[in-house]
Formats: structure tokens, C-alpha cells, sequence
């Protein structure tokens, strides 16, 4: 029985790592696309200033365009460091955003064992998006196992569950916390991808002004269109990876919003009268491993509840009549 309990629990968070996994792997090759189509960009850039020059015959032999090409991406030795840098941070923040998610439901579980043992009201914090309906729970039933089933519990119960979410709810301050984070760290890593361009086009100007015969052709004012064209492109591209990792983030977290709900409609049934109402996750969910300590206490809640010997049953849940339980 411990072997098959173990056994379940391991597929349960190899589910839970495998998504981490995907989440972080998923910014971490938007962030490299992001340095590839920077770096496509400025060679596109660079071969239409060479086209140029040739063009006005403008090179003194053929050997100066893959000189050109070769020192405009010859970079200082920590430079590759801080993109590779960039890279994991973005893959870390993933990972360390996909443990805050999982956060929640254990410290939910530990709220929910803790009030099953004493029945005493005392506000849960950092729940997440099970914030108000864990509030809602514990200070209800903590009032029903006290006065029973009075007019106060009734009132307050009714109050309570016609506010009670009836669906899938946005914690919005995660998505803030993340859209920050995540934005900040994009605009560092897009900063870095900019500046191969920005190095490349400096280059570009001295290279052309020491290996290039002097002509009567304008060739400032073609590098300086060429270029601001080119870094409007380059900044487009890095935005909208950043808003991808943004949208990336925001459907990662929408597992934990669905889990919440299933756990917040099986606390509303019991609240209602359905005792035997107990929690269940789908494979992959976060929270899968904390519902058998969850339901644990449930049990707990329901023996105490029952023991007060005032509590009514639903006709509906039953079948029967309505009489203590």
C-alpha cells in the first residue's frame, strides 16, 4: 500500500516538474529566438552595407567584405557571457514563478489541517487565488461548530456563498508580479540582443571610413537610414518576445486558476450541506500531491461538525428527510 501511495505521488510530481520544465524551456527559447533574429537582423543589415559599397565601388578589394563581416561581430570576452546569462535567468524566473504557483495549495493544506485540529478562526494569508474562499470556509465553519445552526450562521452563510466565485478567477497580482519581473528581465536581455546591432553598426562606420576608397557618395546618410530602419525591426521583434513570454506566463499560471476552482466548488458544496464533498485534482494540476492531506482534513471537519449533533442535511443531498446529523 506505502509502495503504491509512493509510487502515485512520484507520477504526480514528475507531472508537476515535466510542466515546470516545459514553462521554463518555453522562455528560455523565446529568449534565444529573440537573440537569433537580432543577430539574422544585423548580418541582413551589414550585407546591405557591403552591397552598398560595392555597388558605388566604394571596397578597395574583395577580401575587405568578409573582413567587415568578421570584426562587426568580434565582442569582448564577457559579452556572450551576459546574453547566456539572460538566457537562464529567464529559464529561472520561470521555474521560481511555477513554485510560487504550487505554493498555494500547501500552504492551503497546512491552513486546512491546522483548523481541523483546534476549529478556531484564524485568517489564512498568501493563499493566492484561494485567499477569500479559504477565509470564507474556515471562518464559517469555525462560527457553525460554536452556535450551530443559528440565525447568525445561516445569515451569514447565505451572505457568504451568493459572493462565492462561480468560476475560473485571474489572481491578478500574480500575472502583475510575473508581467513585471518578466518584462524587467526581457528589457535587460533585449538591451543585450540591441546592443550586437548597436556594436555592429559603430563598427560598420569606422570600418567603411578606414577600408573603403573615398567617393563622393554619401555613405553616412545610407548607413544612418539603413540603421534606424533596421533598429525600429530589432526592437519590434525583442517586444513582442517579451509580450510572448508575458502570454506564456499567463497560460502557465491558468492550471492554477482551474485548480483553484475545482477546490473552491467542493468547499461550497460542503459549506452547503454535502459533507461527504470531498476535493480531486486532474493528472498534472498543481496541488495534486497536497489533496489526500486536504481531504484528511475535510474528514476531520466533517466528525466535528457531525458532533455537534445540530447540524441539518440537504434533502437533496440525501434523498431523505432533513434531520440532525
Amino acid at each position: 500500500m506505502m509502495l503504491k501511495t509512493l509510487r502515485e505521488i512520484r507520477l504526480q510530481l514528475d507531472d508537476r516538474v515535466k510542466a515546470y520544465a516545459r514553462f521554463a524551456l518555453t522562455l528560455a527559447m523565446l529568449s534565444l529566438s529573440a537573440l537569433v533574429g537580432v543577430v539574422l537582423l544585423t548580418a541582413y543589415t551589414i550585407r546591405m552595407d557591403i552591397a552598398f559599397m560595392e555597388a558605388n565601388h566604394m571596397l578597395k578589394n574583395d577580401l575587405i567584405r568578409s573582413d567587415i563581416m568578421r570584426e562587426a561581430f568580434s565582442y569582448d570576452g564577457f559579452f556572450p557571457a551576459l546574453i547566456l546569462m539572460g538566457i537562464l535567468a529567464n529559464a529561472a524566473i520561470a521555474g521560481i514563478f511555477g513554485v510560487s504557483q504550487e505554493h498555494y495549495f500547501s500552504k492551503f493544506r497546512k491552513e486546512l489541517e491546522q483548523f481541523a485540529e483546534t476549529l478556531q478562526f484564524q485568517k489564512p494569508r498568501q493563499l493566492g487565488p484561494l485567499q477569500d474562499s479559504a477565509e470564507d470556509f474556515i471562518h464559517l465553519l469555525s462560527i457553525r461548530k460554536q452556535e450551530g445552526d443559528s440565525e447568525r450562521y445561516q445569515d451569514l452563510r447565505t451572505k457568504l456563498l451568493s459572493l462565492w466565485p462561480k468560476g475560473i478567477r485571474v489572481y491578478l497580482l500574480d500575472q502583475v508580479q510575473f508581467a513585471v519581473i518578466a518584462g524587467g528581465l526581457a528589457a535587460y536581455y533585449s538591451a543585450l540582443c540591441m546592443m550586437i546591432f548597436w556594436h555592429a553598426n559603430s563598427k560598420i562606420v569606422i570600418l567603411t571610413s578606414q577600408m573603403t576608397q573615398i567617393k563622393t557618395v554619401n555613405a553616412a546618410s545610407f548607413f544612418d537610414f539603413q540603421f534606424s530602419i533596421s533598429e525600429n525591426i530589432g526592437w519590434t521583434f525583442t517586444i513582442l518576445v517579451t509580450l510572448t513570454s508575458c502570454i506564456a506566463g499567463a497560460k502557465f499560471s491558468r492550471k492554477t486558476y482551474m485548480a483553484s476552482y475545482a477546490i473552491r466548488r467542493q468547499l461550497r458544496l460542503f459549506l452547503e450541506g454535502n459533507l461527504s464533498a470531498r476535493i480531486s485534482l486532474r493528472s498534472g494540476d498543481p496541488g495534486l500531491t497536497e489533496i489526500k492531506a486536504m481531504n484528511l482534513a475535510l474528514d476531520k471537519i466533517e466528525r466535528a461538525i457531525r458532533n455537534t449533533g445540530t447540524f441539518v442535511v440537504r434533502e437533496k443531498d440525501t434523498g431523505t428527510d432533513p434531520k440532525a446529523g
